[in-house]
């Protein structure tokens, strides 16, 4: 499978255990990573069965701008309206864990 980054939601907010926690168990997603590990970027991601193929959620752990990222990537011939359930998915969560949807990148 070869995953290209679709959308990425940046998240601002603590940079601790509890928010990370919070998005993994929101968002279902698989832990991964370290969290006392600073070469660690990477904390949890989910393969999700789209029409048309497959979506890949990563939360990523951006200590240079101090936040959050999620990222949807895609496989296949996943259109764009395949990902609003799961972009709506990403900013309950981010509310949930007291985080604020900060950007949201969109290739275009």
């Amino acid at each position: 499978m070869a995953f290209s980054r679709a959308v990425a939601y940046k998240l601002s907010g603590p940079l601790d255990r509890a928010p990370m926690d919070s998005l993994r168990t929101s968002l279902a997603l698989s832990p991964e990573g370290r969290f006392t590990d600073d070469q660690d970027a990477i904390f949890g991601r989910r393969t999700v069965p789209v029409q048309g193929g497959l979506v890949e959620i990563r939360l990523i752990r951006d200590d240079v701008r101090d936040g959050w990222s999620v990222d949807l990537s895609i496989d296949g011939d996943t259109q764009a309206a395949a990902l609003l359930p799961l972009e709506a998915e990403i900013v309950a969560a981010a509310a949930a864990a007291g985080l604020t949807v900060e950007s949201v990148f969109r290739r275009s």
